[in-house]
């Protein structure tokens, strides 16, 4: 995750899901991707009307849409060693 001083002119109410997108799409697949994902939050959170609960939302929505779990990735997150051991 980004530092905090990086999501301050973000709602503090979504902070945790846009947090949350962060790790996601870096895990995904790098932090350049992360970064596009906030350069388009961002775009989008400062126009009028884009309250805590949208930015939220939209957030979630966008992180989904930008890390699609097809069947390969679904095969790569099941063989990796954490979950693995996790199990045993």
């Amino acid at each position: 995750m980004p530092p905090e001083q990086e999501l301050d002119d973000l709602p503090a109410a979504a902070r945790a899901v846009i947090g949350e997108g962060v790790r996601r799409l870096s895990d995904y697949q790098d932090a350049a991707h992360a970064q596009m994902f906030l350069r388009r939050l961002r775009a989008r959170a400062g126009r009028p009307g884009a309250d805590a609960d949208f930015v939220r939302e939209l957030a979630r929505q966008l992180a989904l849409r930008m890390s699609v779990e097809d069947i390969i990735r679904v095969a790569q997150l099941k063989v990796r060693a954490g979950r693995l051991a996790r199990i045993a």
